[in-house]
């Protein structure tokens, strides 16, 4: 509890609350009107398993794997994002009459995957930067062997496979404005903070790993 008040424990909180309305109202939305509008049960009833799921992966991030500060500003500004996420699936998702079909099960797979790779990776390297032998070095295994930021890359993927759970095309803008997000802003940034940290480790970790999408990019 000590180490949390000392990095920034209210703003976790705060953060985690306003992800718990979001999903809340989310959740009442599609299994209150999705039937209302004919939308198929079980396309509803996936996407709020999502939405949860996505809910309490997030808690266990900030409570347990993200050591660093939190500042207001970013709690309200991703609370805020994930909302206009939380709103366009609980949305277009209930809006969606067709029955569920294989593409259905094909999102549900890939958001499976994709939070395997999120977290997964995660998890991964918070267990190996906590031995003593690794103070200090650059952690470039498990999945982080196929791509420097392969826990983007799982983010991406678990979004996708909603948007084909929902089978609404305007749903593609999230992992879309992901995506050149991470590749405009987050990935540069991060590299540019690892490099100064690390410096020649981090560099011929680059030379020889793909940016974000294992074996292409």
């Amino acid at each position: 509890m000590s180490a949390l008040t000392e990095r920034s424990y209210r703003q976790r909180i705060v953060f985690l609350l306003l992800h718990l309305v979001s999903v809340g109202l989310a959740t009442l939305w599609l299994l209150q009107d999705a039937p209302a509008q004919g939308a198929a049960p079980i396309r509803a009833g996936l996407l709020t398993a999502c939405l949860w799921l996505y809910f309490f992966r997030i808690c266990f991030t900030t409570l347990y794997l993200l050591r660093r500060a939190m500042p207001w500003k970013e709690v309200f500004g991703v609370s805020a994002w994930v909302f206009l996420i939380h709103a366009t699936f609980a949305v277009l998702g209930a809006a969606n009459p067709a029955e569920a079909d294989g593409w259905v099960w094909a999102g549900a797979l890939l958001y499976l995957v994709g939070s395997d790779l999120n977290t997964g990776s995660e998890w991964l390297r918070h267990r190996w930067k906590r031995r003593e032998e690794n103070k200090g070095r650059l952690y470039t295994g498990g999945l982080f062997r196929y791509s420097m930021h392969i826990n983007y890359f799982g983010d991406l993927a678990l979004f996708a496979g909603m948007c084909l759970i929902a089978g609404q095309w305007l749903t593609g803008w999230v992992p879309l404005a992901m995506a050149i997000m991470f590749i405009g802003v987050h990935i540069p940034s991060m590299d540019r903070y690892l490099e100064a940290k690390y410096g020649a480790e981090f560099r011929a970790y680059a030379a020889r790993t793909k940016k974000l999408i294992p074996f292409l990019y």
